[in-house]
């Protein structure tokens, strides 16, 4: 018992010390065993082996000092009541445990010393692919056993029903002697049954339990999904696995695995892979169109000219983010075309005019983004960039009106003006094949709306033109 006068001495000369509590993370109402999981987290964490942080070993000294006091059954109460001064003056200055120490204990310096350890549980946990992506804590249960929270593990009903062992005197073990021969016996040490090696028996079993000294139990736990997490990463809650007086608990280990993603949405380590339908006019002449992403910003996905069915586009920094650490993967977007179902006899009628346009354009002495003008006794080449062209091909589809006779009216007066042009530039140069003219036409003349007829006046007072130039050679 300590003087008056030196605890209000104690009392006034307190310091700010460090609380041991909050070092562990833990509040005054921690259990051993909290403290216990607190401390064998924490230890490795801040191990100097492992972690180089400098501050790393002061940290590790200060966790090992924490435990060293709060799993103490006598050094505990007195720092609750007097804190770290009331402490030393209690053990008068004793030598402090050395931390690594005390470490290498805890972790099987010393088996013969530690409880046998229960099973682990492993269990396959699926998340949407969205968590993985952004992050997320997520609840679940789990059924276990825990020790009966009345007997607090014994199976009796009160602590005056349990009884040392008649059979074995509290041992746990009784010996045996065998006979081998005839005249020799060899004596061997058995399990004795009467206590099942416990060196106890119970006179009343424990109503809540039955004697069976531990109960049914649904522990609540939350899962912390890091951003970019591994397929199949474990993720260990230590400790969480069946309880029972005769070992230390176990582990609950989750596996964690991705849902598929109904949305369409594939992952294949840091990278995302997605698959976009288009229609077969965004396939010739491109197009701007936006994708939700997991976490729902928006991609913009941009393409200008011909996209062949099963091209794959590359996103830059659009995948998953890479596992602790700030970076990301890319996105591969794979371009399916989808063809019409049917085509109705218009369309085929057209389809046909469209297939003999191309086979008679090859005769045509145009280059892909110039017109040639016939004059006199030589060739002139003057600019013409099939923007124009284009530019109308996609106004026409941007309306889907069908309009058939503008359609005929083009392919009528393109033939027939550039046929004879075709005979007579044959005479003064070599043949060019054309190249994408036709296919343009081919796709946008489709579905023609009003606008069909300005795109048939601009074309047939080009061939007008020609036809003019050929009449005055």
């Amino acid at each position: 018992m300590f003087p008056v006068s030196f605890l209000i001495l104690l009392l006034a000369t307190l310091t700010a010390a460090a609380d041991l509590y909050k070092v562990l993370g833990l509040h005054k109402s921690a259990s051993e065993k909290d403290i216990r999981h607190a401390y064998k987290k924490l230890s490795k964490k801040y191990h100097p082996d492992k972690n180089k942080d400098p501050g790393a070993e002061d940290k590790f000294v200060d966790i090992a000092h924490a435990y060293e006091v709060l799993s103490d059954s006598t050094k505990r109460p007195i720092y609750d009541q007097y804190g770290e001064e009331g402490l030393k003056a209690h053990e008068g200055g004793q030598h402090q445990a050395n931390p690594f120490d005390m470490f290498q204990n805890f972790f099987g310096g010393h088996q013969q010393h530690q409880a046998r350890r229960g099973p682990s549980s492993l269990t396959e946990f699926e998340v949407q692919l969205a968590d993985v992506y952004t992050g997320a804590n997520i609840d679940f249960m789990i059924k276990k056993r825990i020790l009966c929270d009345h007997c607090r593990g014994s199976g009796a009903a009160s602590d005056g029903d349990i009884h040392t062992c008649s059979t074995c005197s509290g041992s746990g073990v009784r010996l045996v002697k065998q006979q081998i021969f005839p005249g020799m016996f060899a004596q061997s040490q058995v399990t004795c049954n009467d206590c099942g090696g416990r060196g106890k028996t119970i006179k009343k079993k424990c109503p809540h339990c039955g004697g069976q000294k531990v109960i049914d139990h649904t522990a609540h736990f939350t899962l912390e999904v890091t951003p970019g997490m591994p397929e199949g990463h474990e993720v260990v809650f230590e400790g969480e696995a069946d309880e029972s007086p005769d070992w230390e608990a176990g582990d609950v280990v989750l596996r964690v695995r991705t849902r598929k993603d109904k949305g369409g949405w594939r992952r294949k380590e840091s990278s995302l892979y997605w698959k976009e339908t288009i229609g077969i006019d965004e396939a010739l002449l491109g197009f701007d169109r936006n994708v939700t992403h997991l976490d729902g910003h928006t991609v913009r996905l941009v393409r200008k000219g011909v996209t062949q069915p099963g091209f794959v586009q590359t996103i830059k920094g659009e995948g998953m983010p890479t596992f602790e650490h700030s970076t990301h993967g890319d996105l591969f977007v794979e371009y399916n075309v989808v063809l019409p179902v049917e085509i109705s006899p218009q369309t085929r009628r057209t389809t046909r005019g469209f297939r003999s346009f191309n086979k008679r354009s090859e005769q045509v002495f145009i280059k892909q983004e110039y017109e040639l003008v016939y004059r006199a006794q030589h060739i002139k080449i003057i600019q013409q960039p099939l923007v124009i062209l284009q530019e109308i091909a996609k106004r026409i589809i941007t309306e889907q009106v069908c309009e058939i006779e503008a359609q005929t009216i083009v392919f009528e007066q393109w033939h027939s003006g550039l046929d004879g042009f075709s005979r007579d530039l044959r005479r003064h140069t070599q043949v060019t094949r054309l190249t994408s003219t036709a296919g343009l036409l081919n796709t946008t003349m489709i579905s023609s709306p009003p606008l069909a007829r300005s795109a048939t006046t601009t074309l047939a007072s080009q061939v007008g033109e020609t036809a003019t130039v050929r009449s005055h050679d």
